[in-house]
């Protein structure tokens, strides 16, 4: 489907990593009714693992893809709000991503779908931003 934006999805979390067992891995799609793919979401599901709230779960966005020819036209803008309500219904509390600051497409596309963006660049390191939403 979308082999170069969700190579690392295919990569197993190593051996040694105690909550391995403890991920999964959803992808939502718009598709056309003749089964054309117009663009994507892939969430990994899991424990936060760490601090406070290590044993809540999140849903980290992986990948957020649209077909070029589609761009534009809401599919973006759709398939994060389905998978908003796939990450709710997991029973996530979370929903969190990096973004780069020079792709504005997808801040705006965070933003409208409800995230909230923090700097976390620190001096000479390329600009990045946290990208998190409650659910």
């Amino acid at each position: 489907m979308f082999s170069k934006e969700l190579a690392c999805s295919r990569t197993p979390l190593p051996e040694a990593r105690p909550d391995r067992d403890q991920w999964r891995f959803a992808c939502v799609c718009a598709v056309t009714a003749d089964g054309h793919v117009l663009g994507g979401v892939h969430l990994d599901i899991g424990p936060i693992s760490f601090g406070p709230l290590a044993k809540e779960k999140l849903a980290f966005v992986e990948a957020v893809f649209v077909r070029p020819e589609c761009r534009g036209q809401g599919v973006g803008t759709r398939v994060m709000r389905e998978a908003v309500s796939v990450a709710r219904k997991a029973g996530c509390l979370h929903m969190r991503c990096n973004v780069r600051w020079d792709n504005p497409a997808a801040i705006a596309l965070y933003r409208k779908c409800g995230f909230a963006l923090v700097d976390i660049s620190g001096p000479g390191e390329t600009g990045e931003y946290f990208v998190v939403r409650p659910l």
